[in-house]
């Protein structure tokens, strides 16, 4: 991050007119600071009596007083927005209650761009200023379809008080500092992306591939490279296993393949050559872990709480030579001994798991992780051999290029408290952190989410996220934390839930759609589990 615009200012909130039930905006006078009072801001609440202006020391301050409706609070002063920037707000509450801090964004005509507000910040402290901060890290707000008033020209800072609140709100600051985005992708040299747009052209492979004796392993290309139309690349494999087909790359290993080969993936425009990647493809044994107990703690979002892959994962460790395999988990309840169980829960994301759920206590009202108890309740306080986690999904779904960016560091910082706390509980398990799974094509989307959400969109906002956790955990730092890539061998053009719908109101012909955007039927589902299956073999493979 390179700082080129620094600012800060010492300010008090802004208000969000959108929310329902917030009456007409109650002027407050401007008045000098020799009145010691406070200038340069305004309120919407529903009373009069809901907020008192008052001071604290060189600060002024507001103090409310239990309102029944949210208050919202805005500067009238302002900051320039623009694309590929961060914004850090802070403020001091002191007392007992829910308040939110964040900003607005406006276009140079007062179009409405977007609202910033951050999480919710639960504070029991009466006697004491509690620090809040929100930091916003934004991205590019669009691709020249906008008009110009649309696109961010001034933001206010803002905050709200939620009702019942009782305290004082103080020390509001705002930084700006602007950003130099990382354009570059993980695989493409700088020389072949030269030119080449932002996310553009973005190819997102991790450095190993794993397959396993007797499983199907493939590698759809639409899955690993970012494009308006794949159809318009040629994807050339150099590998002397499986078979180059035009959609994905294809190998079932049978015991002669067993060991490392070199994969290299090019990916040819009408211009040449515009992306490039070699990975190792890892081949493991199937009587890999042979002999052995082993213990697998499986963590989700809905894809897990299905249960199509951890019941094929099951299924597969069921064959001949294989090792025993205890699932710990308390779903699908109730939980039958030897059976296949998980922690999937639907529409969850990283910080769920930090707020509520099976790892979660709540000590003087606050939720803190207690894994140990976790393991205590459920396996007999044993830590397992292998902890899985395969969240994301849910964490950047909305997002678009503006906002990816924050997205990316809150799931971030999730991700490094969830991580720690598996890590602190148990040393020495192998944690597999799963890439997103990708989705549907445009008509499974626009079917479910309707205009929420394209394709194209979530694909960017998932590669980004696998960038992401492929820089920061793929490195070997941890040598007991790996990454599983998830999200190459799912089949997304066969196998999602299909259905026959009209092919519109005056033709009664049908055509066979995709009814899910992001839920594969079961046999995508087998395919999630065979790739998890081969990340396991492997590992166990190479524990022999």
């Amino acid at each position: 991050m390179n700082c080129i615009c620094k600012k800060k200012i010492w300010i008090l909130p802004i208000l969000i007119g959108a929310l329902s039930g917030i009456a007409a905006e109650i002027p407050v006078p401007i008045r000098t600071e020799a009145n010691g009072t406070l200038k340069n801001w305004k309120i919407r609440a529903s009373a009069k009596t809901d907020v008192t202006c008052i001071q604290d020391g060189k600060q002024n301050a507001f103090r409310f007083n239990k309102p029944k409706q949210i208050v919202m609070i805005q500067t009238t002063d302002v900051f320039t927005p623009s694309d590929y920037m961060t914004v850090r707000v802070k403020a001091s509450f002191k007392g007992k209650g829910t308040v939110q801090i964040g900003f607005h964004l406006y276009g140079s005509k007062r179009a409405y761009c977007g609202t910033y507000p951050g999480k919710k910040f639960k504070v029991d402290s009466p006697d004491k200023k509690e620090v809040l901060e929100n930091v916003q890290i934004l991205g590019r707000y669009g691709d020249g379809y906008l008009a110009p008033e649309q696109l961010p020209a001034v933001g206010y800072v803002c905050a709200y008080v939620y009702p019942g609140a009782e305290g004082e709100i103080s020390d509001f600051s705002c930084e700006v500092i602007k950003d130099q985005p990382d354009t570059s992708s993980p695989i493409a040299s700088p020389e072949i992306r030269k030119g080449i747009p932002p996310l553009q052209h973005r190819l997102v492979l991790p450095d190993t591939v794993y397959a396993v004796e007797g499983v199907e392993t493939n590698i759809y290309f639409d899955n690993v490279f970012l494009s308006v139309n794949s159809d318009s690349y040629v994807f050339d494999i150099d590998c002397r296993k499986g078979n180059n087909f035009k959609r994905k790359w294809s190998f079932t290993p049978t015991k002669k393949d067993v060991g490392i080969h070199p994969w290299t993936l090019r990916v040819i425009g009408e211009n040449g050559l515009v992306a490039k990647k070699t990975v190792r493809l890892c081949v493991a044994p199937a009587d890999a872990g042979s002999g052995r107990k082993i213990s697998l703690l499986m963590v989700g979002d809905s894809i897990t709480e299905v249960t199509t892959f951890p019941a094929q994962v099951h299924a597969l460790f069921t064959k001949a030579g294989n090792p025993e395999l205890t699932m710990i988990g308390t779903r699908p309840a109730p939980v039958k001994k030897g059976g296949m169980a998980h922690e999937g829960y639907a529409g969850w994301t990283w910080g769920h798991f930090l707020e509520r759920g099976p790892f979660v206590k709540i000590l003087n009202g606050k939720p803190e992780l207690d894994v140990p108890g976790y393991l205590t309740g459920n396996h007999g306080g044993k830590a397992p051999d292998f902890i899985t986690i395969q969240l994301g999904v849910n964490d950047i779904f909305g997002s678009d290029d503006f906002r990816i960016y924050s997205s990316l560091h809150g799931i971030e910082q999730n991700m490094d408290k969830l991580i720690a706390a598996f890590r602190k509980a148990a040393p020495n398990a192998v944690i597999g952190i799963g890439l997103p799974t990708p989705c549907a094509n445009q008509d499974g989307m626009g079917r479910i989410y309707r205009c929420g959400q394209t394709k194209y969109q979530y694909t960017k906002n998932r590669f980004m996220l696998s960038d992401r956790i492929m820089r920061k955990y793929g490195n070997g730092t941890d040598k007991n934390i790996r990454i599983i890539p998830m999200y190459h061998n799912l089949d997304c053009e066969h196998n999602f839930p299909m259905q026959a719908y009209p092919v519109n109101a005056g033709n009664p012909e049908k055509q066979i759609m995709p009814k899910d955007g992001l839920h594969p039927a079961p046999a995508g589902g087998n395919q999630l589990g065979d790739t998890l299956y081969a990340w396991l073999k492997w590992q166990l493979y190479q524990q022999k």
